[in-house]
């Protein structure tokens, strides 16, 4: 009942009750309905408080959605800024931006800079290894991937992107199998995961195996 929320919250702003609270609703509402523009207004209302942080993700996300692509960054950079302890979130908030714009090399030495700041998340070392094999940067997908499976054996996504990554940039058909193996125990109806071991097996030259899978 969208329409008689958002009735009740522009009564709630007339009467000056809860204005942050409101406006991030009506926000929401607008962006939900499609009306990115108005939902931005209302996210810029939202002061400093449990949902600012919200509010501003939302505003980039429609940023980066209209094609405002640097001003989404802006806004991450932002936030990065005034929250320093969570800039980890907000770099790979920055950093969806980024890739669903194939911006590769920038994606890469955003989550450098990202990963020299907490070599400790796994997180930003997974995103740089996305960035790092569509450049070709296969010793740095390795050692990315590596690092995620040493405190997370069972990534599921990490052991197949590494086992992609080996099977479709090198030859080491053998080790790219066992840890998409690995992942299809884990998975074993994961459509990105079959088409992994499918191209892996089309690259090893089985090539029945592969036409099972990718069908």
């Amino acid at each position: 009942k969208l329409a008689a929320a958002k009735a009740r919250f522009l009564t709630l702003r007339e009467l000056g009750g809860f204005p942050s609270e409101s406006a991030f609703y009506l926000g929401r509402i607008d962006y939900g309905d499609g009306k990115l523009e108005s939902a931005i207004s209302w996210f810029k209302e939202v002061g400093q408080g449990r949902i600012y942080i919200d509010a501003q993700a939302n505003i980039a996300m429609i940023k980066s959605k209209l094609g405002d692509l640097p001003g989404a960054r802006r806004v991450a950079a932002s936030l990065r800024q005034q929250f320093p302890t969570k800039a980890a979130q907000f770099y790979v908030l920055e950093g969806e931006f980024l890739a669903n714009e194939n911006q590769y090399p920038e994606l890469f030495e955003l989550m450098t800079e990202a990963v020299s700041k907490s070599p400790d998340n796994l997180t930003l070392r997974y995103t740089r290894s996305i960035a790092a094999a569509e450049l070709d940067k296969i010793d740095i997908v390795e050692s990315d991937l590596h690092k995620v499976l040493e405190k997370d054996p069972d990534n599921v996504n990490a052991l197949n992107a590494l086992g992609y990554t080996l099977a479709s940039k090198t030859f080491r058909f053998d080790e790219a199998r066992g840890y998409l193996k690995k992942a299809l125990s884990f998975r074993p109806d994961d459509s990105a995961i079959l088409d992994s071991m499918g191209w892996l097996n089309y690259r090893s030259g089985r090539y029945e195996e592969a036409l099972v899978l990718l069908e």
